[in-house]
Formats: structure tokens, C-alpha cells, sequence
């Protein structure tokens, strides 16, 4: 019988008496759908991290740029995409001041206004943002005047990324170690640890 039931010659409860006991139920591996799920789950605890928040934020706006400031070496289509930036920009901080004069005139702390994130370039001056299209006006809209807006933030935001690349290498090592931890103490016990 070599430790093994036989479907043919015996029973589950049979199997069970001589120590062989039914067949085990085959676990099925996750699904598309399941992976995806863990690891958005894992991505909202990372990003629950200010200063990875911040970094994820940072390489948006990057990408974001970059694509605008590739679009702007299209003339025609690129201004629209340039232009479009700026126009947000305006808004962002129109309705950035009219917040502020709010929590100020109820009293509270204006601190805790923020900019909103459909400024693409938050760190760069309005003037500079604007100022920058009097360019492409003059160059016949063949120069791409967002990279020069695009690398102003950037300036700013690198060292955002550099720190939330710190912080996730940190705490991936944190991870690492309790782990090994976990999987030192699941060998003591002769437990089975699964991920």
C-alpha cells in the first residue's frame, strides 16, 4: 500500500483508520484578480508613509511632465497639452487662495490649506509658468516651452524621490528581517509558513 490510498480498494473512513487518510485538497494558486488585489492593499499601507506618499507624488509629476514636454515638440498639439498645464496651474492656485481666505475669515489655521495636485508644477512660479509660453509664441510654437517648467520642478522633486526611495529601502529591510525572523521561528516549531 506503500502509504498511499487506493480510490479502487478502500473508503475515506478506511484510509483515515490506517493513518493514509483522504486525499489532500490541491490549494489553488491566486488568480490574476487576487494578485492585483494584495498588492493594491500593499501599495495603500506603503503610501499611508508621508515621505513615500510624497516620492509617489514627486514621480507622477515627473512622468507627467515628461510626456507634456514631449508632446510640446509638436506644434500645434503639444501647446495643447503645455497650455492645458498652465491653465490647471491658474486654477490650482486661484482656488488654492480662495480656500485660504476661507479658513481665515472662519479663523483656523491656513496651514493646512493645501495646493491642489492638478498643479503639475507646484514648486515653479505662476510667472515663470506663464512666462515661459511668451516663447513658444515667438518661436512659431516650435519650442517646447514646458521642459523648461518640467525641470524646474524637477529640481524640486528629486530630492523627494531620493528620500522615498530611502524610506521604501528601509523599510523592504525591516521586512526582510522579521521575515527571516518569522520564517527562523515557523522552522523551530515545524510550521509551514505561506505568503
Amino acid at each position: 500500500m506503500n502509504g498511499e490510498k487506493d480510490d479502487f480498494l478502500m473508503s475515506d473512513r478506511d484510509a483515515e483508520m490506517m493513518g493514509v487518510g483522504p486525499k489532500a485538497e490541491i490549494k489553488k494558486a491566486p488568480g490574476p484578480i487576487e494578485r492585483m488585489r494584495a498588492a493594491y492593499g500593499r501599495l495603500k499601507d506603503l503610501l499611508r508613509d508621508p515621505a513615500l506618499r510624497e516620492g509617489a507624488e514627486a514621480s507622477a509629476r515627473t512622468v507627467i511632465n515628461t510626456l507634456i514636454a514631449v508632446a510640446d515638440t509638436v506644434p500645434g498639439a503639444g501647446s495643447i497639452a503645455s497650455w492645458g498645464a498652465d491653465a490647471a496651474k491658474m486654477w490650482a492656485r486661484f482656488e488654492y487662495h480662495k480656500e485660504r481666505a476661507r479658513v481665515a475669515a472662519e479663523g483656523g489655521d491656513v496651514s493646512k490649506v493645501k495646493l491642489s495636485r492638478v498643479d503639475l508644477t507646484p514648486d515653479v512660479s505662476l510667472k515663470l509658468a506663464v512666462g515661459t509660453e511668451v516663447f513658444e509664441l515667438v518661436s512659431a510654437d516650435f519650442l517646447p516651452t514646458h521642459a523648461i517648467e518640467a525641470v524646474a520642478q524637477l529640481r524640486h522633486d528629486l530630492p523627494r524621490m531620493k528620500k522615498a526611495l530611502a524610506r521604501f529601502r528601509e523599510i523592504a529591510a525591516r521586512e526582510a528581517v522579521v521575515a527571516s525572523e518569522v520564517n527562523e521561528a515557523a522552522k523551530i516549531f515545524d510550521v509551514t509558513i505561506e505568503e
